[in-house]
């Protein structure tokens, strides 16, 4: 499993509820989980949340 996907999970959120705290797409969510590469700026966010 993917870290940010571990995390997400411990937390209690979907993709879907994670995504409208950062202000990004459920589809952006499904893609860094399957390994896709995050842009600096989404990184932030994730790191931020």
């Amino acid at each position: 499993m993917n870290r940010i996907k571990e995390l997400r999970k411990e937390k209690g959120l979907t993709q879907q509820d994670l995504a409208e705290e950062i202000y990004v797409h459920y589809r952006t969510i499904q893609r860094w989980e399957n390994e896709h590469i995050i842009a600096l700026d989404q990184a932030q966010l994730l790191a931020d949340h």
